[in-house]
């Protein structure tokens, strides 16, 4: 492994797979990088060959894993330059940096040499940054590797020239303006200012190499630095799709390494099942081989291999390479978070990235995602973690996303439709049993006013009953009245053995029809509880006890 692999590997455990996945390759996934031997030999050899190169691709066909994973383990076993990767990042309204601070962070080193520090303390320059470290580390060459080189140009353009600027002082200038000033009013406050060897080393051109890698969409930007450096496109490098016999080295040779730290063991892939791959990657020879798709497909195989303990992969392991991509979308957002964020991550992807009518990716940028769909930015932070999305610099500023490749696009709408259909089915659902307890409470509602209309019925026709007992009791009243004043003696003795006759002749009846009339009232009987009482109140209508109870019912 090379000295930059094994560095990495003491800060970052070492791949522990023998596909990434959707990632880029890193630095220490060298040995397990696979089918780009030409592409690494050819863009080497024009980095020797020349100091600015510019190497360019479509989006996805793996660029950062080249450079990663190829071009510096190939630099540092030379040994000729040491390389140093440089990634500025976009502009932001909150970031306060430049591109050429930005650089100087990766280019420096703590220590200072002490001839530059004889002549004049830093200016900040990438050209001090580098001749310093040159300085210390024996004139060893360097070559800066800047990846996704297209977010420089999301800088105010004032800082665009700057930066031009010190590229041009890395490349072509001996000792930049300043310290050749600060060099001169050294020898003119002391003629022996600086030994011959002193001056030898500080007038020593810096060995200095660049590597500018970009979308191939974004080239265009490029022309921005042709002023400064007018053959900036005359080396340019074009990575391509993988070929089918690229491809397959790809799949098979992670596979034959020893386990070695692998969680899976070697196995291997039957003849078959390697066509099978290589004609869904191909889409039946219509479109070319993209890594993306690959290592998804080859990592689910991988996960087969572990879980089933298969030593060969054969043409029937393989399933449906459809269903593997739409897992793939479901087993990323899953990763997350919690639930509310998984389902405003499924809105977002389904509803925002995607123009359903063309099947086609869109870009939105990134106020217009937290305005629209309310997505955190650590939300979308996660998603371009798990290589979903892939963040872009906006040329205004800030970032535009967009789905990682258009493998995705048909499990998002696959799971978009299921998202639709379950929301449907559950406001459906929702729907009924709101509408069940309606009309639940509306029989309730009815009911009571039915139970009130009767009871109202029942007491106005007692208050009637009552209202003409009593005008029968005046008139009786009355009568027994009258004839008291003729006879009152008579009458008295009269009323007297009548009600003393009558009560004891109806006592039973009376008893029996008012109870009657209590257990038909109980029952909501209510016409049987009024001819049971208007029976019983018959039997004693002149007992102001009997009129008393019946009220009360």
């Amino acid at each position: 492994m090379s000295e930059i692999a094994t560095a990495a590997s003491k800060l970052t455990i070492k791949s522990s797979t023998r596909y990434p996945g959707a990632q880029p390759f890193s630095v220490y996934q060298e040995d397990i990088f696979f089918g780009r031997k030409k592409d690494i030999s050819d863009l080497h050899r024009l980095i020797n060959l020349e100091k600015i190169v510019v190497l360019h691709a479509k989006s996805g066909l793996g660029k950062s894993s080249l450079l990663n994973a190829g071009i510096i383990p190939k630099i540092l076993e030379e040994k000729k330059f040491h390389p140093i990767p440089i990634r500025l990042g976009p502009h932001t309204i909150h970031k306060e940096d430049s591109p050429v601070e930005i650089c100087e962070q990766f280019i420096k080193t703590e220590q200072e040499a002490p001839l530059l520090k004889k002549i004049a303390p830093s200016d900040g320059s990438l050209w001090y940054a580098l001749k310093n470290r040159a300085l210390l580390e024996k004139d060893k060459g360097f070559i800066l590797v800047f990846d996704q080189f297209e977010e420089l140009f999301t800088y105010p353009q004032n800082d665009i020239v700057a930066f031009k600027e010190q590229l041009v002082d890395l490349l072509h200038t001996d000792i930049t303006t300043p310290y050749r000033l600060a060099l001169e009013k050294g020898f003119q406050q002391n003629p022996n200012f600086l030994t011959a060897e002193e001056m030898d080393l500080i007038h020593r051109p810096l060995k200095v190499k660049i590597v500018l890698a970009i979308r191939s969409d974004r080239m265009s930007l490029m022309n921005q630095l042709s002023n400064y450096l007018p053959n900036i496109l005359s080396n340019c490098y074009e990575l391509g799709a993988l070929s089918p016999e690229q491809a397959e080295d790809a799949i098979l040779n992670p596979a034959f390494l020893p386990k070695n730290g692998f969680i899976s063991d070697t196995f291997d892939y039957e003849d078959e099942a390697i066509e099978a791959i290589i004609k869904s990657l191909t889409h039946d020879q219509t479109q070319k081989i993209e890594s993306f798709q690959l290592q998804i497909l080859c990592q689910s195989i991988e996960q087969q291999v572990i879980e089933q303990q298969k030593k060969i992969i054969r043409n029937s392991d393989l399933g449906d390479f459809q269903k593997i991509y739409k897992n793939y979308y479901q087993d990323q957002i899953q990763r997350i978070g919690n639930t509310e964020e998984q389902y405003s991550a499924s809105v977002f992807i389904e509803e925002g990235l995607i123009f359903e009518e063309e099947h086609r990716r869109l870009n939105m940028y990134e106020g217009q995602i937290y305005k629209s769909f309310h997505i955190s930015p650590e939300v979308l932070r996660k998603l371009v973690d798990t290589h979903l999305l892939r963040a872009e610099p906006s040329m205004k500023g800030g970032f535009t996303y967009e789905l990682s490749h258009d493998t995705l696009v048909e499990p998002v709408l696959e799971a978009k439709a299921k998202r639709k259909n379950k929301e449907k089915l559950e406001a459906e659902s929702l729907a009924k049993i709101a509408k069940e307890r309606e009309l639940e409470a509306l029989r309730e509602e009815t009911k009571i006013e039915r139970r009130k209309r009767r009871k109202a019925n029942i007491l106005a026709s007692w208050a009637s009953i009552v209202s003409i007992l009593a005008i029968i009791l005046s008139i009786y009243a009355f009568k027994v009245s009258k004839t008291a004043t003729d006879n009152e003696k008579d009458a008295k003795e009269a009323l007297q053995m009548y009600r003393k006759a009558d009560a004891s002749r109806n006592k039973e009846k009376f008893e029996k029809h008012f109870s009657k009339g209590k257990v038909a009232l109980e029952n909501y009987n209510y016409s049987l509880a009024l001819t049971e009482f208007k029976n019983a109140l018959e039997l004693e209508k002149n007992n102001p006890e009997v009129l008393k109870d019946i009220k009360y019912c």
